[in-house]
């Protein structure tokens, strides 16, 4: 496949990281491009290209950036004060899978790729030590499966929130995967707050009249942690709260410490890194309060975004796909 030396627009098809030395760069060239773009021009999701690496179909389009936050909501990233920490992660997730976009019409788009990539021959083939690469383009389905994506009137972005959040950009040219609700599962997170004793003596307080306290042992912690559980360390005495399977107390248990949590200034905040390497804090001396949120895994569906600032916020949401997909630089 030829390349062309864009001076705005370059694409760059890379395999992950350990699957580099086996793999082919090659790039879209503007005539691929433009078309599509020119004859959508109200549409906030381009398809221009189906990429099917070994079975797993995926589709590489431009997103319109400038409708990111209403067309794809995202779990919301807290702005950490570590400012080195922020940057190297907005850069390392730059470089990770491609975007995963969850949606409830799956069946009739993955139809019009199933038609796709049975009913033509690929543009171009690619295989090197086993790992075969195709790609369709310009074919009556395209149009069509634009019109599909424009349709929608709910995405939600599974993974990849950080690299759209980090575009400086109106547009961002993607390799994505569409989803359909019901293959994406959730896990929880934990989200760890520390604070210092002033600020939080009323939330400790005020939790301790509202929610039941029980104090533990920090041997007894460890084993809690990783469930659905509302964790309180207060200087070296650790509590929990348990949050029952009533949705609404859940609900109102975790809005409580959200609402609370945010007063104060948030010192330190992370999310998918496990509790063990997260520890680092400020140097607060003695007056220590540490706040731990787990979100409670709630299911992805089309209006999830009602339950903001409640899951997604704290909660990963893990597509199932290869790993042996495209990525993507810029």
């Amino acid at each position: 496949m030829s390349a062309m030396n864009l001076e705005n627009i370059k694409r760059d098809y890379l395999l992950p990281q350990s699957l580099q030395a086996k793999s082919s760069t090659f790039y879209l060239s503007e005539a691929d491009i433009l078309p599509t773009i020119r004859a959508n021009k109200s549409h906030r999701i381009f398809p221009f290209c189906v990429v099917k690496i070994n079975n797993a179909i995926g589709v590489v389009g431009l997103l319109d950036l400038r409708y990111s936050n209403q067309l794809l909501p995202h779990e919301t990233c807290i702005t950490s004060k570590i400012t080195n920490l922020k940057n190297s992660l907005l850069e390392t997730k730059k470089q990770k899978n491609p975007i995963i976009l969850a949606h409830n019409n799956h069946y009739l788009i993955n139809t019009y790729l199933k038609n796709i990539s049975e009913k033509f021959s690929a543009n171009y083939v690619l295989e090197k030590q086993g790992i075969f690469i195709e790609i369709w383009k310009n074919n009556p389905y395209m149009p069509q499966l634009a019109s599909v994506y424009n349709s929608l009137t709910y995405l939600h972005i599974v993974d990849g929130h950080h690299r759209v959040k980090a575009f400086d950009q109106n547009t961002g040219y993607l390799m994505y995967y569409l989803l359909a609700s019901d293959q994406v599962i959730t896990k929880p997170i934990i989200r760890s707050y520390f604070l210092n004793c002033d600020q939080v003596k009323e939330i400790f307080n005020q939790a301790s009249k509202k929610f039941f306290l029980k104090r533990i042992h920090e041997d007894e912690y460890k084993s809690f942690k990783y469930k659905h559980f509302i964790n309180l360390r207060y200087f070296d005495q650790f509590y929990i709260i348990k949050a029952t399977s009533n949705e609404l107390d859940i609900r109102n248990t975790l809005q409580f410490f959200y609402e609370k949590g945010k007063t104060p200034a948030l010192l330190h905040s992370f999310s998918n890194i496990k509790l063990e390497e997260s520890q680092s804090r400020e140097d607060f001396g003695n007056s220590l309060f540490q706040l731990i949120i787990p979100a409670f895994p709630f299911s992805l569906v089309p209006n999830v975004s009602h339950l903001s600032p409640l899951p997604p916020h704290s909660t990963w949401f893990e597509p199932k796909i290869p790993d042996n997909v495209f990525v993507y630089t810029f």
